[in-house]
This record gives structure tokens, sequence and C-alpha cells, in this order.
């Protein structure tokens, strides 16, 4: 939150940046024999456990229409939005709606 904050002082707001920067092109090059089995495993279990939230609050009401409205403003259908019918949407708005599903249960 650093970088949108209107008072941060420069300097960190720098230093975060360069960081995130490092994080990012680490990320983009990591082979799956640069990461520790135990931890490879561990981001496998989260992934699937987030997945797995996402669509067993898919059947929600409050989800349900959020994802008919998210999947029906797209304007371009790239993503998937994690339901039963697997409906596409653009990048933000399928981010946003398996965001909430995530979080609901």
């Amino acid at each position: 939150m650093v970088l949108i904050m209107p008072n941060a002082q420069q300097k960190l707001r720098e230093q975060s940046a360069i960081e995130l920067k490092r994080l990012c092109h680490w990320f983009v090059s990591a082979k799956n024999q640069q990461v520790p089995d135990d931890i490879r495993s561990r981001a496998a279990l989260v992934l699937f456990d987030d997945i797995g939230a996402m669509v067993a609050a898919s059947t929600e009401p409050q989800i349900m229409s959020m994802h008919t409205r998210l999947s029906n403003e797209a304007l371009k259908k790239q993503s998937t939005i994690f339901t039963k019918f697997a409906p596409k949407s653009d990048v933000l708005n399928a981010a946003s709606a398996n965001g909430m599903a995530a979080a609901w249960c």
C-alpha cells in the first residue's frame, strides 16, 4: 500500500518499487528446480484451497449476482470466473469476482 499512499515519503516509495520489481523478475524467471519441494507443495495447497473456496462460494446468492453482473459488463471475454458454468469476463472483473468469492467462505 505504500505505493498508493499520497503522503508516503518519496524514498520509501522508490525502494518499494525497486523491491517489487526485483520480486517480479525473480518470479517470472524461477524454475521448478529453484523452488524447494516443500514450498512448491505449500503454494499448490494454498492455490487449490483458494480455487475451492471460489467454487464453493459461487452458489451464494450475493456471489451469483456479482458474477452475473461482472460477466455481463465485460468488454472482452478473456478470463474465467470460477463457477459451475465458468463464464468469461475481462481480466479485472474476473479477478474481482474470484477474489470476492475466495474471501466469502
